[in-house]
């Protein structure tokens, strides 16, 4: 399985339209037949005609601005990961997403927007989010070293 995700796109993908400032924006993350992760990034006004030939494991919104401090960003950065992490208990489980929910949820956990509660067992284990008190149950697994190495891209899509 390859996750080489593509940096954000500086115009849509359903229909070529370039990006402008205050422009808001859907980027869909997507496991193509053969395992592989895809980035689409689609004009909000267009996601009802985005039909990948791929199934759809998360999303989050982008808002375009030219003009934006470090603070901003960063503050944005974290909005995005939350959004995305809580676009992953959407639609058909997967393998792929359960890798995702447990190393966003570390990551979120580390970021103190979840924190961590008991585990039902050894392989599930409880996160709550701050803001909302709203429980997420995450599988705990061990992934092999390929995996993890290949997810480095995955964590550089949200800019």
């Amino acid at each position: 399985m390859e996750w080489t995700i593509k940096p954000f796109s500086r115009s849509c993908a359903v229909n070529g339209a370039p990006f402008s400032d205050g422009d808001e924006v859907i980027c869909f993350v997507c496991q193509e037949n053969n395992g592989d992760i895809s980035r689409f990034d689609v004009l909000k006004g267009n996601a009802s005609d985005f039909h990948p030939n791929s199934k759809i494991i998360g999303q989050w919104k982008k808002k375009i601005s030219s003009n934006s401090s470090k603070k901003i960003d960063f503050e944005q950065k974290l909005a995005y990961q939350e959004e995305f992490f809580f676009s992953l208990y959407e639609g058909e489980e997967s393998d792929e997403k359960d890798i995702l929910k447990q190393l966003f949820a570390l990551l979120l956990e580390k970021k103190r927007i979840l924190r961590s509660f008991e585990r039902k067992n050894a392989q599930k284990q409880k996160f709550i989010h701050i803001k909302s008190k709203k429980e997420f149950w995450v599988s705990i697994k061990d992934f092999p070293p390929e995996d993890l190495t290949s997810l480095e891209n995955v964590f550089g899509m949200f800019v």
